[in-house]
Formats: C-alpha cells, sequence, structure tokens
C-alpha cells in the first residue's frame, strides 16, 4: 500500500511563446488614436466684463476654452494643493479671464468660484462630477 503523499503543484512552463511583435504603432499614431480634438467640443462660457474708463459692468463676453494641456494641468494641480485658488483660475482659464472671474465672484460663497474651477474639468473628462461638481482638488 503506498503512502498518502501531498503533491504541491509547481510552477508551470509556458508552453507556446507570444508571437513576436514586429510592427508596433509610433508615439505619436499612439496619441493621435486617443482622441480625436473633434470628439470633444469646445468649452464655451460666459465671462463678465467692465468698462476700463468707468468700471461699468458690461454685457457678458462668450469666450472659447481649449482643454487645458499637460502644462496647465501640472500648474493646476500644484495650485490646488497649495491652496493657490487664483493661480488655479490662472492655470485654466488665463490670466485675463482668471481675473475677472476672479472680481466677479469676490463676495459670493466659495463654493460657487469652485464650481467654475470644476466646470472646465468635467467638461474635457479631467475630474469626475461628485454630484455637485465642486470638488477641484478630486
Amino acid at each position: 500500500m503506498a503512502k498518502n503523499r501531498k503533491r504541491y503543484a509547481g510552477p508551470t512552463r509556458a508552453r507556446k511563446q507570444a508571437p513576436e511583435v514586429e510592427e508596433f504603432d509610433t508615439f505619436d499614431e499612439m496619441m493621435a488614436d486617443v482622441t480625436n480634438d473633434d470628439d470633444v467640443p469646445a468649452f464655451v462660457m460666459p465671462v463678465p466684463r467692465w468698462d476700463p474708463e468707468t468700471d461699468e459692468r458690461l454685457p457678458d463676453e462668450k469666450i472659447t476654452f481649449p482643454c487645458p494641456t499637460g502644462q496647465d494641468m501640472e500648474d493646476w494641480n500644484l495650485a490646488a494643493r497649495n491652496g493657490d485658488d487664483y493661480n488655479a483660475y490662472v492655470a485654466l482659464y488665463g490670466e485675463d479671464v482668471a481675473e475677472r472671474l476672479w472680481r466677479a465672484t469676490e463676495d459670493l460663497p466659495f463654493v460657487k468660484r469652485a464650481a467654475l474651477m470644476s466646470k472646465i474639468l468635467v467638461h474635457y473628462q479631467l475630474q469626475a462630477a461628485d454630484g455637485r461638481g465642486l470638488n477641484p482638488q478630486s
């Protein structure tokens, strides 16, 4: 009678070798496949403005914002991590528009400023909406 011996599974050897890939996409081809700029409509937002001589509020100006670049997002992330909300605005909207938005929201609850940052990030799928779209640092 044979003794009961425990058997342990050992590592298995690959039975077939994976086929060699002789040709692959270039980096530029891979980036072109990620998304076509035409697939995502540009983000358009009304921006307040004021008369430089009288400081009277003028009708809003509709401005088109392109998708932030990698460098824009690095600047935004650094500003957001440092709690520098103004420079987070500059990273997303540029200096002129950031100044105008900052002025227009200076007496409003902060969540409204946060919502403006979130609008462009959510539009370009750089941030998931959290229900109210108010978390610019997620």
